[in-house]
């Protein structure tokens, strides 16, 4: 009893000094590291100044090579990083060894009635129940709600841009983000091989539709799709499927993966990033999207009997992962509540880092030769799951690595 006293009295004082949940971080897990941002900000205030001027000549740098609105992009990401940098009290970074896995976690508390703090006042976890009653078999779940600060900031990550100098279709392109940008909508995705479903129940889905569709017929060569450029203009239709109550609209794409990677850097590090980005990603996709007058739905794939497939599976099948006693077990490892949240399944990551791996040995200045070997694993069914709870408090993010999943890992550098 003698020595629980002064860990009893250190913990006590360390919660005073510390605080909220930011203390639980700190003295619940195994290992942590706790940085007094506050104290930082007072030290390193000219620099922090000095980078901050650093702003104009990113843009500089940048303006020969991205629209304006991946600029806008640029700039809004950066001074929401430094606004949240100086309002921000503490962070935190933990880890701890449980029975079932580890987990991993980043944490910071925001100062109150700062302009993070006000910025993120619309933000509150919820369950996110939905995604428990997906079905099985799919590679990555996802859901979110984002409050609607949030949501502008991620939305400026255009997912359709406009080629250079096309005033026209950007105003289109406008008009669907205007649409499309709205807060507190609980939005669920899969995905499997070159293959995703997304669903969200928006205000007005009809007028998301439509102006997505003029915006995609507008396209022209080297406008932008995820921020991929496309070789050709898109080819739309109208209503091209009915299936589960949804009309579907139609756009086939052409990616051209150089002029994707074409801006600057050494030419070998991009052939390396074309061979990975080609493994990854579909270069001419079919994309859907339609609603069925309450939901919005999107599915990207090679053909429509792929999407077919998917989606049929995505709004009927009644064999979910709420019977996975595998993503259940994972599922209480991470916060009830949160903002986004993550299944991943294993295999999924271990393959997509071996693709990576493959193209480094030979591309200078990467350190190809210095990483261990790996080969690609078959096991399915075991995830890793990630959680980021957003909060006028503070934001934190989890990430849990099951037992499971480590072993799924370590087969990756096992000799056959």
């Amino acid at each position: 009893m003698a020595n629980e006293t002064p860990h009893s009295d250190f913990a006590t004082l360390l919660a005073t000094l510390l605080r909220g949940e930011l203390a639980d971080t700190v003295l619940e897990n195994d290992i942590a590291i706790y940085f007094n941002i506050e104290r930082i900000n007072e030290l390193y205030a000219q620099q922090i100044a000095q980078v901050k001027q650093l702003l104009p000549l990113i843009l500089q740098q940048g303006q020969n090579n991205l629209p304006a609105e991946q600029l806008n992009t640029v700039k809004a990401y950066f001074e929401s990083f430094i606004r949240s940098f100086e309002d921000t009290k503490g962070f935190a970074i933990a880890a701890e060894a449980r029975a079932e896995g580890v987990n991993i976690r980043l944490d910071s508390t925001i100062k109150p009635k700062s302009p993070t703090a006000d910025f993120l006042k619309d933000d509150k976890p919820t369950p996110l129940s939905g995604l428990m009653k997906l079905p099985k078999g799919y590679s990555t779940y996802t859901a979110s709600r984002f409050g609607q600060p949030f949501v502008n900031l991620t939305r400026s990550i255009a997912e359709l841009a406009a080629a250079p100098e096309d005033d026209k279709t950007s105003d289109a392109i406008q008009k669907y983000l205007d649409a499309s940008n709205q807060s507190n909508i609980e939005t669920f995705s899969v995905a499997t091989d070159f293959t995703s479903v997304r669903v969200s129940t928006p205000k007005e889905p009809e007028v998301i539709a439509k102006t997505k569709l003029k915006a995609m017929t507008m396209m022209t060569p080297g406008a932008k799709y995820n921020n991929l450029v496309l070789k050709d203009p898109p080819k739309t239709k109208e209503a091209d499927q009915k299936i589960g109550g949804y009309t579907l609209h139609k756009a086939s794409l052409v990616i051209d993966f150089e002029e994707s990677l074409k801006a600057g850097g050494d030419a070998a590090i991009k052939e390396a990033a074309m061979a990975t980005m080609k493994k990854a990603t579909l270069e001419k996709p079919n994309h859907w999207f339609g609603t069925d007058g309450k939901s919005y739905l999107e599915v990207t794939a090679s053909d429509w009997d792929t999407a077919k497939a998917m989606i049929e599976k995505t709004l009927t099948d009644k064999n979910t992962v709420t019977d996975d006693k595998e993503v259940i077990a994972l599922r209480k490892q991470l916060p009830a509540e949160s903002t986004w949240f993550m299944l991943i399944d294993t295999s999924s990551v271990v393959n997509t880092l071996v693709d990576t791996r493959e193209n480094l040995p030979d591309t200078p200045g990467l350190p190809g030769d210095t990483l261990p070997a790996m080969k690609k694993v078959k096991t399915k069914g075991t995830y890793i799951g990630t959680a980021l709870t957003v909060k006028p408090s503070g934001v934190r993010f989890d990430t849990f690595l099951p037992t499971a999943a480590v072993k799924v890992m370590l087969e990756s550098s096992k000799e056959d």
